[in-house]
């Protein structure tokens, strides 16, 4: 069916818009007046402390004015307030199974979880032991993983089940400490983790 125009109905919305329009017009015309009248009175104000005599020019007085207030809110955000320490931006390594781990967040989950040797500092490696995927399944042998150093040779540790269950439980106890406040004690610790052997 085609559409009807009626014509008192557009001359009415005609008319409205008309009405409004004129009603503020005069208000925006006074709001942008006062906007350029206060602006040009600062530009002028302006000009005029830095074309002014004094016995240092303008210039220079408004680059020291710049550079004293970026430096008194750099010290103001130095010294004025200490970020809170919190377990996501504080607690990010700890101690377990033998080895130094290190880690950090995204969207408050664990990420980039890895082992690291206590002696050298060095990124272990790890070794699963036990039958492979295909025995699994009828074997009841017990897999191991085993995180050693390939640069001091030192071995670390042996975890119980494969690297997904090993790294799975190092995470769930993360998440304990964290969730029991235990993680305030590591971050406490005034000795660097990586240092002691």
């Amino acid at each position: 069916m085609a559409k009807r125009e009626h014509p008192l109905l557009n001359g009415i919305i005609a008319a409205v818009a008309t009405a409004a329009a004129s009603a503020l017009i005069p208000a925006v015309r006074e709001w942008v007046s006062t906007a350029a009248i206060a602006t040009w009175s600062v530009i002028r104000s302006g000009w005029a402390l830095l074309t002014d005599s004094y016995p240092v020019p303008g210039w220079v007085i408004l680059i020291t004015l710049v550079l004293a207030c970026r430096a008194a809110f750099m010290l103001y955000r130095r010294l004025g307030h200490a970020p809170e320490v919190t377990w996501e931006n504080s607690y990010r390594e700890d101690r377990m199974h033998s080895a130094l781990w290190r880690w950090g967040y995204a969207a408050g989950d664990i990420v980039g979880l890895q082992p690291f040797c206590l002696q050298c500092d060095a990124e272990l490696v790890y070794e699963e032991q036990g039958p492979d995927v295909r025995r699994r399944l009828w074997d009841d042998t017990p897999i191991a993983t085993i995180l050693h150093c390939e640069t001091c040779g030192a071995r670390s540790t042996t975890m119980q089940g494969d690297r997904r269950y090993a790294w799975a439980s190092v995470e769930r106890e993360i998440r304990r400490r964290i969730r029991t406040g235990a993680w305030r004690q590591q971050v406490r610790s005034t000795e660097p983790l990586g240092s002691q052997t």
